[in-house]
């Protein structure tokens, strides 16, 4: 079983969706899930090495990075966790990472890389301790001061804002080209605001986020049929949502659900 602690981040929390810590206790067994896209980028912290791996294309576990920040995902992967694995992550919203550092969110799609080679992260590797308190205090403390230093209302990042939100109050239904004439921008100028600030295009964030709530919804409502909570959702028919989910998650709805999906439940 897979236990999970979060921590909201009070005035952070408009710019970090959360801190967490992730265990997977001594006496149970590995733990193997494929993990989803989700359309937020996060930095993750092992506190031992060698307990997380993942699968790769030569069907071969490989250890992940101990510090690693992890981009957008447009496809999925297996994660494997061995007992007594501990690890921290800190989980930014959509399009809030260039606030913090330096960086184009596009470099870091789907790839991971080390915290070593983002400029100003490696401090954080220092502050991961066993007592979770102490961390969360620490990395909001460290958080706070880089906000402090950084220019929130940078026109780009407040667009980029903008349209996050508002797709995310659609549940992924709206129309990109509508929302860029709402916003009096070009749909080309939107998509470019997204690469930098969220590392990929509006249209795959839209999706991600419909698919989200899909999935939400048939977890909550296990006796509908797909059909229904492909209609809930905004899909055209199951045949749209098998080949939507597919293109995403690597697997078919049926397949989906079949499987636990602990740490993918915590985060949709």
């Amino acid at each position: 079983m897979v236990f999970l602690q979060k921590y909201i981040t009070g005035y952070l929390a408009h710019y970090i969706h959360s801190l967490w810590f992730l265990r997977l206790p001594q006496n149970a067994a590995a733990h193997e899930e494929r993990i989803i896209p989700d359309g937020h980028l996060e930095m993750v912290i092992h506190l031992h090495r060698d307990k997380a791996k993942r699968l790769q294309q030569n069907a071969c576990w490989q250890a992940e990075p101990q510090h690693l920040f992890l981009g957008q995902n447009t496809k999925s992967y297996y994660l494997k966790l061995e007992p007594g694995a501990e690890l921290y992550g800190i989980r930014f919203r959509p399009e809030a990472l260039p606030i913090f550092y330096d960086i184009a969110a596009h470099h870091l799609t789907d790839t991971i890389v080390s915290l070593d080679i983002i400029p100003g992260a490696k401090e954080i590797i220092r502050l991961a301790d066993q007592d979770t308190d102490v961390t969360f205090e620490s990395l909001t403390t460290y958080f706070s001061a880089l906000l402090n230093k950084s220019n929130p209302a940078n026109p780009k990042f407040l667009l980029a804002r903008y349209a996050i939100n508002k797709i995310n109050r659609s549940l992924g239904q709206i129309k990109i080209d509508s929302l860029s004439s709402e916003m009096n921008i070009s749909t080309k100028y939107l998509e470019e605001v997204f690469r930098f600030h969220v590392g990929i295009t509006p249209k795959i964030y839209s999706t991600l986020v419909q698919l989200q709530y899909f999935i939400r919804y048939r977890n909550h409502h296990p006796l509908k049929t797909l059909t229904e909570c492909s209609y809930e959702a905004g899909f055209y028919d199951q045949a749209h949502l098998i080949r939507t989910f597919t293109r995403y998650t690597e697997m078919n709805p049926h397949q989906y659900f079949k499987n636990p999906n602990q740490i993918n439940n915590y985060f949709i």
